[in-house]
């Protein structure tokens, strides 16, 4: 299973879902560094790769395992982005009076409440979620009208009010802008996106 920018934004429950093997990153919901990949392995996963027979060696988990144990890495480490990511677990107990799991909790509860509240707003100015039955708490989807070319929707927020969204990709392009919902969003940013998403409307 790998996570990316949903983690930080929804519960992800390892052990209660029965997870054997996980890797993740968390520059986008955990407001970490680009460059850095977490991994999680049960002990089904550890005793499946020790009777594996192919061949390997970077990517020899057992090797990094056995360093672990001693404080240490089995290759030289991104120092630099060790310490970014130093300081985004500092910042997540910061939220909960120094509490690690409540402030990884107010991480998403964060997310999911932008979440919801950036949907409605959508709604609320006529568009139309794109996979309404589906939503995700890291990002919002929003469908735009016939004749209407959602690239110039994010030129033109970007230029008009200085509003950062993306495009569609592939078959999608032209036809979905897609809004963040990730990190540290304020209610004032949202609240500008809601208040100059009216112009969209006369585009």
């Amino acid at each position: 299973m790998t996570g990316i920018t949903g983690l930080g934004t929804q519960t992800f429950d390892v052990d209660g879902w029965g997870v054997d093997n996980s890797d993740w990153r968390l520059a986008k919901g955990g407001d970490d560094s680009a460059g850095l990949a977490y991994m999680s392995v049960s002990e089904k996963a550890w005793k499946a790769m020790e009777a594996a027979k192919n061949p390997r060696f970077y990517f020899d988990l057992r090797k990094e395992r056995k360093n672990q144990v001693k404080g240490e890495t089995a290759y030289t480490p991104a120092v630099a982005l060790g310490c970014r990511t130093g300081a985004a677990l500092d910042y997540l107990p910061g939220q909960a009076g120094g509490d690690l799991e409540k402030g990884r909790i107010a991480l998403i509860d964060n997310a999911q409440v932008n979440a919801r509240a950036t949907r409605a707003g959508l709604v609320a100015l006529g568009f139309t979620l794109f996979a309404p039955a589906s939503p995700s708490a890291a990002a919002t989807a929003v469908l735009v009208p016939e004749g209407m070319d959602s690239g110039a929707v994010v030129k033109a927020l970007k230029a008009r009010f200085s509003l950062v969204t993306a495009n569609g990709q592939g078959t999608m392009q032209g036809k979905i802008f897609r809004v963040r919902i990730w990190d540290s969003l304020t209610t004032w940013t949202r609240w500008r996106f809601w208040r100059d998403g009216t112009h969209l409307r006369k585009m």
